[in-house]
């Protein structure tokens, strides 16, 4: 038993990804989160104006704390969340040594991994994109363009979803999203073109120092999430768990909701050197 009270919990060998459907009358949620936010979540919390944000921001830092608990052991009271200079989060355990966690939200949904390793994650809404050429010349390199007008409508939007996610996700394994300039190097100068088995990524040279697993999942009907751990040159498998989100729900609530989704398989990035 934890000091808590909550039984510990086995830690997990690999890293640890937890998705989570958010209803729009899911207001009332986790109501009572915020009693365990550190000062730098409150501070964040409290400039969100608008109810659904707010209640986003509620899912996901809870939702990460039943994944840190789950993947490095203990419980989710123990949990701690803290910022690093550049922005990119990360957890403790009783006060020990920095954790790797990721989170994402959009409409519906929330996302977050762990590892012991840095580690990114994005989900985005399935959605068909009528105006994604003008959206892609914002946010694809050249390369990727050229490849989405030869596709339809439906699969435009889908290459160009999977094209973001990972992207977004990268760039916060990278340790500053698309809010540093590596991050932003990435929307323009780094094309990717998924490959069996794979995701091949081109990129100009020092932009990517370390070797990063990548994987593509539709985690739910509606939402598409990539997942991205440093560090990794061989395949690795990712628990994938799903949380079920009710009225009265809190971290432990979560917590005994988990049901086994299986693994998502993470294959390296294939990583090839072009211009600028």
């Amino acid at each position: 038993m934890t000091e808590t009270g909550s039984p510990a919990v086995r830690p997990q060998r690999r890293p640890l990804a937890l998705t989570l459907e958010v209803p729009d009358d899911g207001q009332a949620a986790l109501a009572q989160a915020t009693d365990c936010f550190s000062a730098a979540e409150l501070g964040r919390y409290r400039g969100l104006a608008k109810p659904a944000d707010r209640l986003l921001f509620r899912a996901a830092h809870t939702l990460a704390r039943v994944a840190v608990a789950r993947c490095h052991g203990g419980s989710c009271g123990e949990v701690e969340i803290d910022y690093h200079a550049t922005g990119q989060p990360f957890a403790r355990i009783a006060r020990g040594a920095p954790l790797a966690v990721s989170w994402a939200h959009c409409e519906g949904a929330v996302a977050c991994l762990t590892g012991t390793d840095s580690c990114g994650v994005d989900i985005e809404p399935l959605v068909t994109h009528d105006d994604v050429l003008d959206l892609a010349r914002e946010a694809m390199h050249r390369d990727e363009i050229d490849e989405l007008r030869a596709l339809d409508v439906d699969d435009r939007s889908r290459r160009f979803l999977q094209s973001w996610t990972v992207k977004e996700a990268l760039s916060k394994a990278m340790g500053e999203g698309f809010g540093g300039a590596r991050g932003r190097r990435l929307l323009h100068q780094c094309s990717l073109h998924p490959r069996p088995g794979g995701i091949e990524v081109r990129a100009p040279a020092g932009l990517l120092d370390v070797d990063y697993a990548a994987a593509l999942a539709t985690v739910s009907p509606h939402h598409l999430a990539a997942f991205i751990v440093a560090g990794q040159a061989e395949p690795i498998s990712i628990r994938r768990l799903r949380a079920r989100l009710t009225t009265a729900a809190d971290a432990e609530d979560l917590a005994s909701s988990l049901v086994d989704c299986g693994a998502v398989h993470a294959a390296p990035l294939a990583r090839t050197t072009i211009g600028n």
